[in-house]
């Protein structure tokens, strides 16, 4: 059956079978690889990476191995 829907698409078995998997991968990434944000928000965004570290006690008490 695979044989032959590749063949009605014209490409190799291989092709056929990896393209749809690479489309899913691509999806499933785009959530984690890229955001769109309103200008506004990309400003309060950029700031927010400016800015320096600020202490946050608990994650410094979960990041102690004791």
């Amino acid at each position: 059956m695979l044989v032959q829907a590749a063949r009605l698409h014209q490409v190799k078995l291989t092709e056929f079978m990896i393209k749809p998997a690479q489309v899913a991968a691509e999806m499933a990434l785009a959530d984690r690889s890229r955001f769109v944000l309103p200008a506004g928000k990309w400003r309060q965004f950029y700031a927010a990476l400016d800015a320096p570290p600020r202490a946050i006690p608990e994650l410094r008490r979960q990041m102690t191995f004791t």
